[in-house]
């Protein structure tokens, strides 16, 4: 029997240069593939170290100076009032929850005309003038707040600063700064984009029956949500692609919760409280006088 050599090819000894990109482009895809994996490991384990490691009372103690400092100069007599009303409220949605609650949430009112509300850390909760302005309710705004709570609750701020801090840190270590480094901390950051969009609809979830254990309804949250979507679609923000939002669509949002009002069976109406006349005329900046010599001065104008 003869054995014989087949004589090379020149396509198995010549690499075309199709073929060197579609090698990147596998390896780029690799890539991706391999730091969204590691994302994940680093977020989760950052959000779960900064949680375990410091306590709702820790976390209080150590960031409450810190907005405490910020909002030193709205320490007037009307702002005042306006917190007061917005800590009522939250503390009647903080009496309906449905286990033993160890994080104390402070509610701050911020004279900014941006259509805004948002948690942060050691339980402090931000609602603008441009939001507050808009709603209607007591209703609307204790949707707003039941929302935060959901956040502050389940300490979403402290756990993203973990995992991000984390998450950037270890991948800047072992990517370097380079294109490729680029292009996985680009990937990571919409990996990081999805997981949000998952924590704000738990958020709505826990709103909604927050909500309906509080007032024996759930009238004002559709509302509330229809103007928020109304109020994107007007400022143009609906256009960026779904994978790119850090919050889910408000359509879809919406859907949900309608979807889990008719799972629980919540009426969807009810008595509506208007919400106080404090929340009338709220100040841009601040223009009254510090609360102690307001009340001074009051106290003299009444002898």
């Amino acid at each position: 029997m003869k054995y014989s050599i087949p004589p090379p090819e020149d396509e198995k000894i010549n690499v075309s240069s199709s073929d060197y990109g579609f090698l990147l482009l596998k390896l780029a895809l690799f890539l991706v593939v391999a730091v969204l994996t590691l994302n994940i490991a680093l977020r989760l384990t950052g959000s779960t170290l900064a949680t375990a490691l410091i306590s709702p009372q820790q976390e209080n103690k150590i960031f409450t100076p810190l907005v405490t400092k910020y909002f030193a100069q709205q320490n007037d007599a009307e702002i005042q009032e306006i917190n007061n009303e917005l800590q009522r409220i939250a503390e009647r949605l903080s009496a309906n929850l449905a286990h033993n609650n160890s994080i104390k949430f402070t509610v701050h009112y911020k004279p900014d005309s941006q259509i805004d509300a948002g948690a942060t850390l050691g339980g402090h909760i931000l609602i603008n003038k441009g939001l507050l302005n808009e709603l209607q309710t007591e209703n609307e705004i204790a949707t707003v707040l039941a929302h935060e709570i959901s956040h502050s609750l389940n300490r979403d701020p402290l756990a993203n600063v973990g995992g991000s801090l984390l998450s950037q840190i270890a991948l800047l270590m072992i990517l370097g700064n380079n294109p490729s480094a680029k292009l996985g901390l680009t990937s990571a950051q919409m990996e990081q984009q999805a997981y949000n969009r998952s924590i704000e609809e738990r958020a709505d979830a826990f709103a909604v029956k927050l909500i309906a254990d509080t007032y024996g309804h759930v009238g004002g949250v559709i509302k509330t949500y229809e103007f928020l979507d109304k109020t994107e679609k007007s400022h143009r923000l609906d256009t960026t692609p779904s994978f790119l939002r850090s919050h889910p669509e408000i359509p879809k949002r919406i859907e949900l919760i309608i979807l889990e009002i008719k799972k629980h069976g919540w009426p969807d109406s009810g008595a509506l409280i208007q919400k106080s006349p404090i929340f009338q005329n709220l100040p841009d900046t601040i223009t009254a006088e510090p609360l102690q010599t307001k009340a001074s001065k009051d106290a003299s104008n009444n002898e």
